[in-house]
């Protein structure tokens, strides 16, 4: 299999926002927190402008953050995507600071810009969804290794309780906010469609201008 990657402005207009399989759920998210549709994603052939460019590895993509990526990491663009033509999972690992991988079976991947025709500033990296019992346990995982408090997670979960017994709102998002790995801030976020009963996590690398 092989990767898609190619400008958001070729490929999805919208994607500031985020496109719900069926559904569209607009994420409220702060500053420029993103998170991209809830139906899938994965490897297949890398493209620039619609054009076809170099290939990634068919055990998935590799994307190199051990320093601060250049405008090329993104084919020249404001903007490269990662996924599936046929919208399915795909495996994908960031090469971190410090000889720190992340690993993840990912929906869709946004490298961006934020100001045009600038070096990228963030890696947005979105996972398939799963119910509140899988998300706590991906959470509490993160938590040890990424290094943020355990408790945080015990706090989000009885907040989903609350939400399903109350049932007033139908969306929602909470944000850990992890050490930093070298010159990246690290956060995950995990969005709640609450009559779904579906939770997606996001993994939001940050650097420059774009970090806290």
């Amino acid at each position: 299999r092989q990767l898609v990657a190619e400008p958001v402005s070729t490929r999805a207009r919208g994607l500031r926002l985020i496109a719900r399989a069926g559904k569209l759920a607009k994420a409220a998210i702060v500053g420029w927190r993103l998170t991209f549709s809830s139906k899938p994603p994965s490897p297949s052939p890398v493209m620039r402008g619609g054009r076809r460019a170099a290939r990634c590895e068919p055990a998935g993509a590799v994307v190199g953050l051990t320093s601060a990526p250049t405008r090329d990491a993104a084919n020249g663009s404001d903007s490269r995507i990662w996924m599936d033509p046929l919208r399915r999972p795909f495996d994908l690992t960031v090469e971190l600071p410090a000889g720190r991988t992340f690993r993840a079976r990912a929906e869709k991947t946004a490298m961006l810009a934020r100001a045009r025709g600038g070096d990228p500033t963030r890696l947005t990296i979105q996972l398939p969804p799963g119910d509140a019992e899988t998300t706590q346990q991906l959470i509490e995982g993160y938590a040890v290794e990424w290094g943020f408090p355990s408790d945080a997670v015990a706090g989000w979960r009885q907040g989903v309780e609350r939400r399903r017994a109350s049932r007033d709102r139908d969306y929602s998002t909470h944000v850990f906010t992890a050490d930093d790995v070298g010159y990246i801030h690290l956060e995950f976020q995990v969005a709640h469609h609450v009559r779904e009963q579906e939770f997606v996590v996001s993994a939001l690398f940050s650097w420059g201008d774009e970090a806290p």
